[in-house]
């Protein structure tokens, strides 16, 4: 009977069991010592039948396990990519849709962090639907915005920042305000939730032409030609629906169209809806909102172009309302932004429901949320140059 040798150097050595007992010397110099089988004792051959007694007792286990991981990962796919066309089509429109709309879509994310570890460690393959799942998710169904990669590179004409102050609250302070022009350097600046105190702050400011009106305040390097606005009004029994004013701005002999808006949150048909367990007043706050966005809509359009309206629609992008209503006018971080640009602030998430929007004329080259100044929402900074000087 041959046997086989490896050396320490991994020289393989044959030979045959004559050798058994004796020793051999290598050509590496080592000196090997044959040794012959250990015959198999009662404990060895227990072991052994245990070994292979487990290993049948847990295959059908091992494969129920990964037959659930598969099915788990592919049903966990396919319910991302269901999810998309629920939010995209029923957001504003049902209100389970509605509330994943407005609520912390990344929680949908979640169930990656039981099934990649799972399934790295039995089954590699399941990753697949895994990954599907994570770029549907983190992309369409979170608001993924990419507008950035392919937006112009050109210096802009016309830089537009809308910010929600709270009441006032994010420029309360003495010379916060100014701070906040000289940081933004735009050259037209919409506020809502203007207080009295923060339109007084605003009337005071020099060499800028300044205006308030039903809680919104603008402030324009260019001159204010013209002021119109939609008068406040009331649907029924459901209260107030929103603010618009439209102006007219003189921007170097081009008449521009700038209306600054605010229109009514769907926070309290929510807050309802999970205290109560009750969707009525869901229902008719959406209908309320609804008729606000179709009035205010219309209300620009009637307005001419070149146009921009910015301001806070309490409504995200993928809302079924905000695609009816202003999906005819391209939207600035959806142009040229980048990443998901949440601009309303709570506790666990952001939401994109403050927007610049504009016609064609004018074209976004740069969207950025600014920093936090003290308020429940983040300024939307948005660059814009004319389609015609190109």
């Amino acid at each position: 009977m041959s046997l086989s040798l490896t050396c320490r150097c991994g020289r393989k050595l044959r030979v045959d069991d004559s050798v058994v007992g004796h020793s051999i010397r290598c050509r590496c110099g080592r000196v090997l010592r044959v040794r012959g089988a250990r015959p198999a004792g009662a404990r060895h051959r227990l072991r052994h039948l245990l070994r292979g007694v487990r290993a049948w007792a847990l295959r059908p286990v091992r494969e129920g396990a990964r037959r659930s991981l598969w099915r788990a990962s592919v049903s966990w796919c396919v319910a991302a990519i269901v999810a998309w066309p629920f939010l995209y089509g029923l957001g504003d429109r049902w209100w389970p849709a509605t509330l994943l709309l407005f609520g912390p879509r990344w929680a949908l994310l979640l169930p990656l962090i039981a099934l990649v570890p799972l399934a790295l460690a039995i089954l590699p393959r399941a990753l697949v639907p895994l990954l599907g799942a994570a770029v549907v998710l983190a992309g369409p169904v979170m608001g993924f915005a990419a507008g950035a990669i392919t937006a112009p590179r050109r210096e802009p004409d016309l830089r537009v920042v809308t910010f929600n102050i709270q009441g006032g609250s994010a420029l309360g302070v003495p010379g916060t305000l100014e701070t906040a022009l000289a940081t933004w350097e735009a050259d037209i600046v919409a506020l809502q939730e203007c207080s009295d105190v923060a339109a007084q702050g605003v009337r005071e400011l020099d060499a800028l032409a300044t205006h308030a009106h039903a809680g919104l305040c603008l402030i324009s390097r260019f001159p204010i030609v013209q002021v119109d606005s939609l008068p406040a009004w009331r649907i029924g029994e459901l209260g107030w629906a929103g603010s618009v004013v439209r102006y007219t701005l003189d921007v170097g002999g081009r008449m521009l169209r700038f209306t600054n808006l605010h229109l009514d949150t769907p926070g309290r048909g929510l807050e309802v809806l999970r205290e109560r367990r009750d969707s009525r007043l869901l229902a008719a706050n959406l209908e309320m909102r609804e008729v606000a966005s179709r009035r205010a809509s219309n209300w620009v359009i009637q307005g001419g172009t070149p146009a921009l309206v910015a301001g806070d629609f309490n409504t995200p992008q993928e809302s079924a309302i905000f695609r009816q209503y202003w999906d005819h006018l391209d939207d600035a971080f959806e142009t040229a932004g980048f990443g998901y640009g949440g601009t309303r602030v709570l506790r666990w998430f952001r939401v994109r429901i403050d927007h610049v929007l504009t016609t064609g004329e004018l074209r976004a080259v740069r969207a950025e949320v600014g920093a936090d100044l003290g308020s429940d929402h983040l300024p939307l900074i948005a660059d814009f140059i004319w389609n015609d000087d190109e």
